[in-house]
């Protein structure tokens, strides 16, 4: 009995784009674990606990804050993009880099607190890198939403792989030289910076047409201010225990939420 003949009996040419999607999606979600678990571990071998809290505080931060780049305007390109707007990954982009400016601010601002009030843990400099790294950490997210968009769930799972793969590799060489988390995060940053500019440069020049979706932009604010209420809930528990309790704390709460 050939079941696949069977099932596209009933689904239609369809069945070949959920086998093929669906391969692709929990590929994607596999790799995705696995690097969070692999830099996890990572951490507690070489680091200390101190160290991956305050690694987790600035991801928390980092997560918290992305609310000012418009996260619900990914799934607005990804929409826009399956309609056959498909300049909607080049302006989406620009209103998120435009919107995440106010991210660069309130990094700023927290990197002098940091300074003036608790200067001798060092997360000032982190945060004042996070600071200028912030726009491109965001900004470039649209690039797997125009795939999604597109259903090239392969290309999809290729560009989130490298994205995110590439900076995670730079974590682990540095890792293995030093436990200075200057050094950790400014290698993320800057390999984040590269790897988004780069993606986007080349998946940008390959777009079939710049015709726009007029509204797409509005429709992408309402979903950020629906999804950024979600987003900020999900870490504000991070905030308050590496805050009130220590870093050390929060590790062994990270550590507790991945098991």
């Amino acid at each position: 009995m050939n079941i696949k003949k069977i099932v596209k009996e009933n689904l239609g040419e369809n069945i070949n784009y959920l086998i093929k999607g669906g391969f692709w999606l929990a590929l994607l979600q596999g790799l995705l674990y696995s690097i969070n678990l692999v830099i996890t571990i990572a951490f507690t071998h070489l680091a200390s606990q101190y160290i991956y809290g305050q690694y987790r505080f600035v991801l928390s931060l980092l997560s918290t804050i992305s609310v000012c780049s418009l996260i619900g305007m990914n799934v607005a390109i990804a929409q826009s993009t399956a309609k056959g707007y498909f300049g909607a990954l080049k302006s989406g982009t620009y209103s998120k880099l435009r919107w995440s400016l106010l991210g660069t601010l309130i990094f700023v601002r927290l990197s002098i607190y940091f300074f003036l009030t608790r200067k001798e843990d060092g997360i000032w400099l982190i945060l004042l890198m996070a600071a200028v790294a912030f726009p491109f950490l965001y900004g470039f997210e649209g690039i797997t939403y125009y795939f999604n968009g597109m259903q090239e769930f392969k290309r999809l799972t290729i560009s989130k792989f490298v994205l995110v793969g590439l900076p995670t590799f730079g974590i682990l060489i540095t890792l293995l030289i030093t436990q200075n988390l200057w050094y950790i995060t400014g290698v993320f940053f800057f390999l984040s910076i590269i790897t988004g500019l780069v993606v986007y440069i080349v998946v940008s020049k390959n777009v079939k047409s710049d015709k726009q979706d007029k509204d797409m932009d509005s429709y992408g604010k309402k979903l950020s201010f629906i999804t950024g209420i979600t987003q900020v809930s999900d870490y504000l528990d991070h905030l308050l225990v590496a805050y009130y309790l220590g870093y050390t704390k929060l590790a062994i709460f990270a550590i507790a939420n991945i098991i």
